[in-house]
């Protein structure tokens, strides 16, 4: 017997939040409150509007933090990951700082990775503004967040060294 499979685009967003809202790979339950992993998720709540799941657009952000490769003062570096899942095609002209890799469902998922808070913040006003604007106030406070951190981790990683030099 085979199992013919449907195409993304023939399944209703509200039939996949029923079948994977409670029971998915990206779900973790601490206390009574479901938290959601999903790459495409702001939030990390586990709510159908911020699902990256069963919506078929949703916008991701992740930080990433890195050695650089420096010869006189090898240090950690942050930066940002940028995902996005899209129904429609994307112009190239707004979107410079994402790669567009099409997959076989009709939709494109793009991942860039390391990018600055700046080109990310250029591509969600230029190039996504009409995208999703739900998400929109959502994607800067996760930003911003994500830069505060990153700024902080910076300045503590700072006064370790100097402790440690004294």
């Amino acid at each position: 017997m085979v199992f013919k499979t449907l195409p993304r685009n023939q399944v209703s967003d509200d039939l996949l939040w029923g079948m994977t809202g409670k029971n998915n790979c990206f779900l973790r339950k601490n206390q009574g409150v479901a938290f959601s992993l999903d790459p495409c998720n702001l939030t990390g709540l586990n709510l159908k509007r911020d699902s990256g799941i069963s919506s078929q657009e949703g916008i991701g952000i992740q930080i990433d933090i890195a050695e650089r490769k420096a010869k006189k003062k090898p240090a950690q570096v942050a930066r940002f990951n940028l995902n996005l899942r899209t129904r429609r095609v994307l112009g190239k002209g707004k979107l410079v700082a994402l790669k567009k890799n099409p997959t076989s469902n009709n939709s494109t998922f793009s991942t860039q990775k390391r990018l600055t808070v700046r080109s990310i913040v250029k591509v969600l006003r230029r190039g996504l503004k009409t995208y999703r604007p739900d998400l929109h106030a959502l994607a800067f406070k996760k930003l911003r967040n994500l830069h505060k951190f990153a700024k902080n981790r910076k300045n503590l990683i700072k006064k370790d060294a100097k402790k440690a030099a004294k």
